[in-house]
C-alpha cells in the first residue's frame, strides 16, 4: 500500500479498530496471586498425545484470572490409554501439579461437556460401569430399579477388580479381562482381520479371544455381526458342495506319526520372485502345518522338504500320504522314504479321500492368503507365513485346542496380547523366580501328555460328527425380491482358469423378480440388468 501512487484511507472505524488492538495487546494475561480464602477452578483437557490444565480464580469483579498452567506430553505406554483413561489421567496429574494450591481448599474440576458425554455413551458399557460401581462401593448405582439391582448383585459374584481392571471368572476357572467398546473392536480386528487372524468364522474368532483371556457379554453376537459384514469373508468364501462319497475316518493316536503332503498350484499369478507352487505338509494328529513356496515340483524338492521341515524338526514319521502325482511316486522319493523306514502311501491306491487332510490344509491356506495379498497378488509368498501363523494358533474343532498348544504345551504369545495384557501374562511378568518358572514348565509338560491323550478321543468323536454332517445332502436357500446377493463365479469351477487368489463371488446384485422355481433375474446396484436368470444354487445373501 505504501508503494507508487496508491492512496491510504484512514476512517473513524479503522482508528477505532486500531485502538482496540492496542488495548488487547496491553491486556496480555498475567498470572495472578492466589487467594486461599476463595475457591479454585481447574480446567482440564486431554488429546491423543498431550494433557493440559489451567488453575484459575475469580476476582472481586467476578473475572477469572489464571493462577498456574500445566502441560504434559504422553509417553510410551501412556499413549496406549483409552480416551477415558487419558481424561482420568489428566485429573491425577492436576492433583499432583497443583496440590500446593488446592490442599485444604475447595476446588472445582471442569472438563469439556463433549468429553463427559463421550465417556458416558461410548467408552464404557453400562454393564461394566454398574458392576465396577458395585464391587468398588458395595452398593448398586441409585438410578437402577430394584430388579436391576438384584441382577447386578447376582452377576457381580462372577467378577473381581484387580489393579483397576475388571475380570470375569470363566467356565474353566480362568479370569478373563473385561474390555470396553474401543478395545472390543481392536480385539475383533486383530483376531479376524489382521495378519494372525486368518478371517475365520465367528465361532473360531470368539474361541480365540476367550482363550487368550478377554471377555464382554455380547462377544458372540458382536463377533458374528463383525464377520457377517466383513467384505473379504463374503466375497472369498467358497460355495457349499454336496458330499460325493461317504467319509472314511483315518485313526491316528500319536503326534507326528503320519503326515499328508500335497502341492498347491500352479498358482496364477506366480510370486514376484518366481514361485509357482506351495508345498504343504500336515500332521494328522496335531494338525500342525508346514509349508514353503517353491519354483519347481521335482522329486528333489519334495525330498529336501521332507528332510528339512519334517525329519529334523519332528522326527521320522511312520507314514507319509500323498496323491499319485509323478513327483510323489518317483523312484527317488521311494528310495528316500525306504532309507528312513517311512511307509509311503498314495491316496489313489490307499483310499480316494485318504489325503483329505492335506487337501483341507491347502484349501484353508489359500482362503487366508487370498484375503491378505495386495492388488497385484504377487506377494503371496510373503503372506504365506502370516497364514501359517494364523493357522497354527487357531483352535481346531477336531482336537479342541490350537496346533501350537498341542505341540508346545502353551498358547502362543501374540502382539495384541503384549499391547493389551491379559491376567495370565500380568502374573507371568511378576513371577521372576527361576525355580517357579521351572516348576511351572514341568507342570505344563505333564499336562501336555494328558492333553494329547484326550486329543485322540476328540479326533475320533469329531470325525464321526463330520462324517454325519458331510454325508447329508445340501439344502436349498430361499430368496425374495429385493434381496442383495452375491453370484458364484463359475470361472472357479474345476475347468476354469481364474487366478488362485481372486474373489470367488461376483456382485453384489439385487434380485429383480423370479424367473421360475429357485431361479432369479438380477440387477446391478446401479440399476442395469443381467440378461439371463440364475439358479439360487449359485447365490448367497450379501450383508452390509
Amino acid at each position: 500500500m505504501m508503494k507508487g501512487k496508491q492512496t491510504f484511507g484512514w476512517s473513524s472505524e479503522g482508528k477505532e479498530a486500531f485502538e482496540g488492538i492496542k488495548k488487547a495487546i496491553a491486556r496480555t494475561p498475567i498470572l495472578a496471586c492466589p487467594d486461599f480464602s476463595k475457591d479454585f477452578i481447574i480446567y482440564c483437557y486431554a488429546t491423543e498425545n498431550t494433557l493440559a490444565a489451567v488453575l484459575t480464580q475469580k476476582d472481586s469483579n467476578d473475572h477469572e484470572l489464571p493462577i498456574a498452567f500445566m502441560s504434559y506430553i504422553l509417553k510410551n505406554h501412556e499413549l496406549k490409554y483409552t480416551m477415558m483413561e487419558k481424561h482420568a489421567f489428566v485429573v491425577v496429574k492436576v492433583v499432583k501439579q497443583f496440590h500446593f494450591y488446592i490442599l485444604n481448599s475447595h476446588s472445582t474440576v471442569l472438563v469439556p461437556d463433549t468429553t463427559i458425554k463421550s465417556i458416558l455413551t461410548h467408552s464404557i458399557d453400562e454393564w461394566y460401569a454398574d458392576i465396577t460401581h458395585f464391587l468398588t462401593y458395595g452398593e448398586c448405582p441409585s438410578h437402577l430399579t430394584t430388579k436391576e439391582k438384584r441382577a447386578i448383585k447376582l452377576r457381580s459374584a462372577q467378577y473381581v477388580l484387580w489393579e483397576n481392571a475388571l475380570f470375569k471368572c470363566g467356565m474353566d476357572g480362568r479370569f478373563l479381562k473385561c474390555v470396553d467398546k474401543e478395545q472390543q473392536k481392536k480385539l475383533l480386528s486383530a483376531f479376524h482381520d489382521q495378519a494372525c487372524g486368518g478371517h475365520y468364522s465367528s465361532t473360531v474368532t470368539t474361541h480365540k479371544i476367550l482363550r487368550v483371556g478377554y471377555y464382554w457379554p455380547t462377544l458372540f453376537k458382536d463377533a458374528s455381526k463383525w464377520i457377517d459384514k466383513c467384505e473379504a469373508c463374503q466375497t472369498f468364501v467358497g460355495r457349499p458342495k454336496l458330499a460325493a462319497l461317504p467319509l472314511k475316518p483315518v485313526v491316528i493316536e500319536e503326534p507326528f506319526q503320519q503326515w499328508g503332503l500335497d502341492f498347491i498350484g500352479t498358482l496364477n499369478p506366480s510370486s514376484s520372485v518366481g514361485h509357482t507352487h506351495v508345498l504343504t505338509a500336515t500332521d494328522y494328529f496335531t494338525k500342525w502345518v508346514e509349508a514353503i513356496p517353491v519354483k519347481s515340483t521335482t522329486s528333489e524338492v519334495v525330498c529336501n522338504f521332507i528332510k528339512e521341515n519334517i525329519l529334523v524338526r519332528f522326527g521320522v514319521p511312520n507314514k507319509i500320504v500323498t496323491d499319485n502325482a509323478s513327483n510323489f511316486s518317483s523312484a527317488e522319493i521311494m528310495d528316500f522314504c525306504y532309507g528312513y523306514g517311512i511307509s509311503l502311501a498314495h491316496s489313489s491306491n490307499y483310499y480316494p479321500q485318504g489325503n483329505g487332510q492335506a487337501k483341507s490344509t491347502n484349501k484353508n491356506l489359500v482362503a487366508i492368503v487370498r484375503k491378505l495379498v495386495n492388488e497385484s497378488q504377487r506377494n503371496w509368498h510373503k503372506k504365506l507365513y502370516d497364514a501359517l501363523w494364523a493357522d497354527r494358533i487357531t483352535p481346531k474343532r477336531a482336537i479342541g485346542m490350537s496346533p501350537f498348544q498341542v505341540v508346545y504345551g502353551v498358547e502362543a504369545q501374540l502382539p495384541v496380547i503384549v499391547e493389551l495384557p491379559a491376567l495370565y501374562l500380568m502374573k507371568a511378568i511378576e513371577d521372576t523366580s527361576f525355580n517357579d518358572s521351572l516348576d511351572k514348565r514341568i507342570m505344563y509338560l505333564h499336562k501336555l501328555n494328558e492333553d494329547r491323550l484326550q486329543v485322540a478321543d476328540r479326533i475320533s468323536a469329531h470325525q464321526q460328527k463330520v462324517k454325519y454332517l458331510f454325508d447329508k445332502k445340501a439344502k436349498s436357500r430361499d430368496f425374495k425380491v429385493g434381496d442383495i446377493v452375491l453370484l458364484w463365479d463359475k470361472r472357479h469351477e474345476p475347468q476354469g482358469s481364474h487366478g488362485k487368489f481372486d474373489s470367488l463371488w461376483l456382485g453384489p446384485f439385487k434380485i429383480r423378480h423370479f424367473a421360475g422355481e429357485n431361479s432369479f433375474y438380477l440387477d446391478y446396484m446401479d440399476g442395469s440388468s443381467l440378461p439371463l436368470p440364475y439358479s439360487g444354487q449359485y447365490l448367497k445373501l450379501f450383508k452390509s
